[in-house]
């Protein structure tokens, strides 16, 4: 099973952030809006395993989840990977400085105790908004650069939970199901 870690999102914060990228991108052919169910922040993709180590990722995300306490982060500022002059992806910034930093390197560590690799590049939080084919990232760049100046979109998010997320790939895109939600203990 193909599984990744993430902080997932409240409905209406989905909601919004599914209405700016519509708005962002539009219906430029090409162009792939993030399906709203599917909107999150990927603290750690740990690929295929077979289906009986989804239990030791659980464990191991519950004992890191343990000792954490809730925060704040906060979804604002729209960019494009590998840049705004040639956009492959769209995406909002997540901002929550130590905390989601200290998350991140938590479930890495506890994933790779189980097995994972973890990724070599640096994290750079966001929340995957679109992604658009080569042939047409030139033709929504100018768009999207002057977009980025007048997107309003901001959201705060209470962190409260990590969850080990079964990704599911079809031609409708990917259909996400919550593995296991491993609370904070200091709830």
């Amino acid at each position: 099973m193909r599984l990744f870690v993430a902080i997932r999102l409240p409905q209406e914060v989905r909601r919004g952030l599914r209405d700016t990228a519509a708005s962002l991108v539009g219906s430029a052919p090409g162009v792939s809006v993030a399906a709203e169910h599917a909107l999150h922040l990927t603290l750690a993709f740990l690929g295929e395993w077979p289906e009986p180590m989804a239990g030791d990722f659980a464990q191991a995300l519950r004992a890191a989840c343990a000792e954490r306490y809730p925060f704040w982060m906060r979804l604002e500022g729209i960019g494009a990977f590998p840049n705004p002059r040639a956009p492959r992806i769209v995406w909002i910034g997540v901002h929550a400085g130590a905390e989601l930093a200290s998350l991140h390197a938590e479930v890495e560590s506890a994933c790779a105790a189980v097995g994972y690799k973890p990724e070599r590049r640096t994290f750079r939080p966001h929340v995957t908004l679109a992604r658009l084919k080569a042939e047409r990232a030139a033709s929504v760049a100018a768009a999207l650069t002057d977009g980025v100046q007048s997107v309003p979109f901001a959201a705060d998010v209470n962190v409260r939970s990590v969850g080990l997320m079964r990704s599911e790939l079809a031609g409708t895109g990917a259909r996400h199901t919550l593995v296991y939600a491993a609370r904070f203990g200091g709830e």
